[in-house]
C-alpha cells in the first residue's frame, strides 16, 4: 500500500494573531493590575458570601466573584465603584450575566441604581446610558 503525499504531512492550522501595539500593551498591563487592586480590596473588607444566594464563597478569590451590577462596558465611570461590585458565586454569576435575573439579583440591581442616584453619580454618566439603564431594569 502506497501512502500519498498528503498521509505524510501533519495537519497544520493557520492561526493569525492580531499585533497588540507596546503602548497597548502596557495600557492593559496597567489596567489589569488596577483591577487586581480593586477586586482585592474589595474581598479584603467583605464577608466571603454570595449576596444572591448566600452560599459561602472559596477561600481565595476568583474574577467571576466580583459581579459589576451595573454592566461596565455601558456604565464606564461606575467601573471602580465599590458600590456597584456584587461578590457573587460562580452559579449566580452565570444567571446574571445570562440575563436570567433572579429576585434576589433584582433587589441588587434596584438598590445600586438608587444608591448611585442619591449620590448623582448616574448623572455624570449621560443621557443615553440612563436610557440604556431604565430598558435594562424594566427587563429584569
Amino acid at each position: 500500500m502506497q501512502k500519498t503525499k498528503t498521509q505524510n504531512k501533519p495537519l497544520r492550522r493557520t492561526i493569525f494573531l492580531k499585533r497588540i501595539s507596546p503602548a497597548r500593551k502596557k495600557k492593559i498591563v496597567k489596567q489589569t493590575k488596577r483591577d487586581k487592586e480593586f477586586y482585592i480590596e474589595i474581598w479584603d473588607s467583605r464577608l466571603h458570601i454570595c449576596g444572591c444566594c448566600l452560599n459561602p464563597l472559596p477561600d481565595e478569590p476568583r474574577l467571576f466573584n466580583f459581579d459589576h451590577i451595573l454592566p461596565k462596558a455601558s456604565f464606564k465611570k461606575l467601573r471602580y465603584e465599590k458600590d456597584n461590585i456584587a461578590l457573587t458565586c460562580w452559579e449566580c454569576h452565570q444567571i446574571k450575566t445570562s440575563g436570567k435575573l433572579t429576585p434576589a439579583m433584582k433587589s441588587i440591581i434596584h438598590q445600586a441604581v438608587e444608591c448611585f442616584v442619591k449620590q448623582g453619580k448616574l448623572r455624570v454618566i449621560g443621557e443615553a446610558n440612563t436610557e440604556r439603564l431604565k430598558d435594562w431594569i424594566k427587563e429584569a
